[in-house]
């Protein structure tokens, strides 16, 4: 609610060590895949249903603790290497296989790696894979009747001027960065406030505290290069799982 989840169709991708996306819908789900959470939503005319990818920022974290990277060098830095970047694809299995997949030990697996791939590289591959994996769990949320039409990103990848274009690319969608900074005491706010009918509604109670509001549209030239990659990116997942499970 407070991340500005007020319809059906609008998503939250909440990004921390984990990041999960949460999508609101006009009913109740009947029947969800085991990687899917039916859940309640603050508005009682709502449900939502959740994913939850475990190792979300870690791994870009990861990347950087490793090759001793600031984020703000992989944030001025990645954003050059955009659409130079063919190759190199990494699959974000460092805390097991996702949950889009059967659930198994895995690890985590770069490849498409040559003497000219360098730490910038392999940080960029790290953020791609988390966003593929997040488009991957966008089709499996239409396969279930469960249209999102955008994402509302919050946390700390937020704040990279680097992952929202490529989530926005990944997915085609627009990626929305609300101004709040505490999206849960915002929510609590809103639900107070309707309760004690200062609004009528819970989106007039958002849209009278959320501020302003970062918009990231997709970049033609950028989904282009994003739709080839994700292709390859799906075509050889059976494959870079099966290794990645390899002991």
């Amino acid at each position: 609610l407070g991340s500005g989840v007020l319809r059906a169709g609008d998503s939250m991708l909440s990004c921390g060590t984990a990041w999960v996306l949460l999508a609101a819908v006009q009913n109740r789900l009947q029947s969800a895949p085991a990687c899917l959470t039916p859940s309640f939503h603050a508005d009682p005319k709502l449900r939502s249903a959740f994913y939850a990818l475990s190792a979300g920022s870690q791994t870009r974290n990861w990347v950087c603790a490793q090759m001793g990277l600031s984020l703000d060098e992989i944030n001025e830095t990645a954003g050059t290497r955009i659409e130079k970047n063919h190759a190199v694809l990494c699959y974000p299995y460092f805390a097991g296989a996702t949950g889009l997949d059967a659930p198994a030990p895995a690890h985590g697996l770069f490849t498409g790696l040559d003497f000219a791939t360098d730490k910038y590289d392999l940080a960029l591959a790290a953020m791609e894979g988390t966003a593929f994996e997040i488009s991957r769990s966008i089709a499996v949320f239409s396969a279930c009747g469960i249209p999102i039409r955008q994402i509302r990103m919050l946390g700390g990848a937020a704040k990279s001027e680097v992952w929202p274009r490529i989530i926005a690319a990944t997915t085609g969608m627009p990626v929305v960065r609300p101004a709040a900074r505490e999206a849960a005491l915002l929510g609590a706010a809103a639900m107070a406030m309707v309760g004690n009918r200062l609004f009528a509604d819970y989106a007039a109670a958002y849209a009278a505290f959320a501020g302003e509001e970062t918009i990231t549209e997709p970049e033609p030239n950028l989904c282009d290069f994003y739709s080839r990659k994700f292709a390859r990116y799906v075509s050889l997942q059976p494959q870079a799982l099966q290794f990645a499970q390899e002991r």
